[in-house]
């Protein structure tokens, strides 16, 4: 939740709206070894590519596709780097209520050509543990989230265990593909559109048991890609399509055609979500 509102709609018509936000607003000091950011920032706990659950205070959803940056969050972070490889993070959300807020510590380091990292700390009503990787395995890359969540309240929410794991390949002509799996032994059961449309978080990342992504892209030129996600949920076989094509149009201008296909079972989650078309252009300076 952003405890402080740095955006709204500008002006709204019939049919159209101007939106606008500021995701970034923060003080840094840096001296020496130790780095204090507080703000609107981004803390990145991020490894793997479509889900995350060690990202504690900035999951985000895959199907935000206009979103490349990924949210901000009103927080303060303390950082100390122990060494090149290795370094230790605090950090604290600023929310309403005790309840809301999240309170963590990330331990990162390097072992065999391993990056690492280990969690600890409050995520709202649950006591979270979490580890994340990122590596290879000869030339593949492989990654990797596992968070446990402890609720140690009496409001009737379960523990839950949430793991993740992705493999990425790409050949000399740049054809790339990657898989990733996801399990979540307690999701929370959501309609279709609440799926859509409520904030994600944490421990919310999917509403089902398992789903799986396999995404295969390719540069037809440097200047021209195409790419084609899926996603399989595989409790109730729904299934989502994202083919996109990007074109680097000037050096800070690019133009983006996406498509998400929605389809599944009866009473299925992407059952009767439909099929939409975007088109973006977007300017960077």
């Amino acid at each position: 939740m952003d405890f402080f509102r740095l955006g709204g709609i500008v002006t709204q018509q019939q049919s159209f709206l101007i939106h606008s936000i500021i995701d970034r607003a923060n003080i840094k000091i840096e001296k020496n070894k130790w780095q204090a950011v507080l703000g609107k920032q981004r803390i990145n706990w991020s490894k793997s590519y479509v889900w995350n659950p060690n990202d504690l205070f900035n999951a985000y959803s895959f199907f935000d596709f206009d979103y490349e940056e990924r949210r901000g969050t009103d927080a303060a972070l303390v950082k100390y780097n122990i060494g090149a490889l290795s370094s230790i993070e605090v950090a604290t959300n600023i929310d309403s209520t005790f309840d809301k807020m999240i309170m963590a510590t990330n331990y990162k380091t390097n072992i065999k050509e391993y990056d690492f990292q280990f969690l600890l700390g409050k995520y709202q009503t649950d006591i979270a543990i979490g580890v994340g990787w990122a590596g290879q395995i000869k030339a593949a890359g492989f990654k990797g989230e596992l968070t446990y969540f402890q609720p140690y309240k009496n409001d009737g929410s379960k523990p839950a265990f949430i793991g993740d794991i992705s493999f990425d390949y790409t050949l000399p002509n740049t054809l790339n593909f990657r898989i990733e799996l996801i399990a979540n032994t307690s999701p929370v059961q959501t309609t279709n559109i609440q799926f859509l449309t409520l904030p994600v978080s944490a421990k919310r990342l999917i509403n089902n048991y398992i789903s799986s992504f396999f995404s295969v892209g390719y540069d037809i030129t440097p200047l021209i890609k195409v790419n084609l996600n899926s996603i399989w949920n595989i409790d109730d076989n729904s299934i989502f399509f994202n083919p996109t094509l990007d074109f680097s149009l000037t050096e800070n201008t690019n133009l983006l055609i996406a498509s998400q296909i929605f389809t599944g079972d009866k009473n299925s989650l992407y059952n009767g979500m439909g099929s939409y078309v975007f088109t973006r252009l977007k300017w960077s300076f």
